[in-house]
Order: structure tokens, then C-alpha cells, then sequence
């Protein structure tokens, strides 16, 4: 009886530390998990930020093609104000002119 009790009391023995090793190992796959959940947490903020950065990047390169063409447009119209000036100088010489020839014929 003796003998069948130490060997219950080995198995017992030995079942506890196969028990306690299990804890262990399961309390470090825990730990595994919470570092990935974790880790996941953090790429998908970062994934968030990467997509602000990649959005805001597109909107300054929209404002600098509408600042282009704001300043193509600009180009263009002072080409037309020049072209006003001189026709302005055109119509001021030619209305002097009448007046120089109904002058003379006055």
C-alpha cells in the first residue's frame, strides 16, 4: 500500500509540475498576445497617420496645381491689359487725330 501511495504521490507530483509548466507556458502565449495586440493597435494608428500624411500631401499638391493655374491666369491677364493699354494709346491717338483734321477743317 505503501508503495501504491508514493506512486500515486509521484504521478500527483509529477502531473502538478506538467500543470505548472502549462501555466507558464500559456501565461507567456498571453503576454505574446497582448504584445500583438498591442502591435496592432500601433500599425493601424500608424496606417492612420500614413493615410492623413498621403491625403494631405495630395491636398498640397491640388493647391499647387490651382496656385498654377492662378497664376497662369494671372499672366494671361496681364497680357490683356497690355494689349488694353496699347489700344487705349491707339484710340487716344486716333481721336487726336480727328481732332487735329476737324481742327484744320474748321
Amino acid at each position: 500500500a505503501e508503495r501504491l501511495d508514493s506512486s500515486v504521490a509521484q504521478r500527483l507530483s509529477d502531473f502538478e509540475r506538467s500543470l505548472a509548466a502549462q501555466q507558464a507556458v500559456f501565461r507567456q502565449a498571453l503576454q505574446v498576445l497582448d504584445v500583438d495586440c498591442k502591435v496592432a493597435e500601433r500599425l493601424g494608428a500608424l496606417e492612420q497617420a500614413i493615410a492623413h500624411a498621403v491625403s494631405a500631401k495630395d491636398g498640397a499638391k491640388d493647391e499647387l496645381r490651382h496656385q498654377g493655374r492662378v497664376e497662369e491666369l494671372a499672366g494671361k491677364l496681364e497680357e490683356v491689359a497690355a494689349k488694353l493699354q496699347r489700344t487705349i494709346g491707339e484710340a487716344q491717338q486716333a481721336t487726336q487725330a480727328v481732332a487735329d483734321v476737324e481742327g484744320k477743317l474748321a
